[in-house]
């Protein structure tokens, strides 16, 4: 079934179909929930709220929050200005937004999240790709890899684990402009490399070795047995500084 927490006359439609339910409205928030095949929503000014869905499901909203969670399909997103909250998504998550301040948490395959202008945290996910710039991009213990990258923000990665399945994984972040963040797991094996364009790199865990290219410094750190590591980290940030610390676990 699907409803539209309004009135249902404010809806411009809301068609059951054989296929899969389909709402679009333009003035009323919209709730879809208990629905077990494909689901389509267009609500471009409402917000709307998703939930135990079977299917994969599509949405293209904005201007207000976008609240999905427990769906069993993938997940596509076209959203502007607003918040996004996606939690328990069985499948793949695509996240087109902008200044779509951005929650994506325990996502059973791959990520891809662009979101200029808006604060994004990716939380327990398959491979992870993501962009953002002018706030802080979070990806927190990742399941496979990363390839995150911000631009006139933070970028910070916060894994009090890594990767465990016993196969390669790279994990790549990029910040231009701004400021780069490690917290990773005092114990294990893995491999970090790190540059910063400006020379100011910082590492309280013990191991890292650093040297400077010219105006740049350029850093390494290896954990563990070598034949154990297969995470390697790949850290850059240009025009700004690197912080290398241990997780807190939390």
């Amino acid at each position: 079934m699907c409803s539209v927490s309004m009135a249902m006359e404010a809806a411009k439609a809301c068609r059951p179909m054989a296929s899969e339910p389909d709402v679009e409205t333009t003035m009323a928030p919209v709730t879809v929930t208990r629905v077990m095949r494909d689901a389509r929503i267009v609500a471009p000014f409402c917000a709307v709220t998703a939930a135990t869905l079977g299917g994969t499901l599509t949405v293209e909203s904005g201007n207000e929050t976008l609240t999905l969670s427990d769906v069993g399909g993938d997940v596509l997103v076209q959203h502007k200005a607003g918040k996004i909250d996606a939690r328990r998504i069985r499948g793949k998550v695509t996240i087109s937004g902008n200044r779509s301040d951005t929650t994506l948490e325990d996502v059973g395959g791959a990520v891809d999240v662009k979101c200029p202008y808006s604060l994004v945290r990716i939380a327990r996910t398959g491979d992870a790709k993501a962009q953002n710039s002018s706030r802080t991009l979070e990806i927190v213990d990742p399941r496979g890899g990363v390839d995150a990258t911000g631009s006139g923000g933070l970028v910070k990665l916060h894994a009090s684990r890594l990767p465990a399945d016993d196969a390669a994984h790279e994990l790549t972040l990029v910040a231009n402009g701004g400021a780069l963040e490690l917290e990773l797991p005092p114990t294990g094996s893995y491999a970090l490399d790190a540059t910063s364009t400006v020379g100011q790199i910082e590492c309280t865990l013990p191991g890292f070795q650093a040297t400077l290219q010219g105006s740049a410094r350029v850093g390494t750190l290896e954990r563990g047995d070598a034949k154990d590591r297969k995470v390697r980290l790949h850290a850059t940030c240009v025009g700004g500084a690197i912080r290398i610390a241990a997780a807190d676990g939390k």
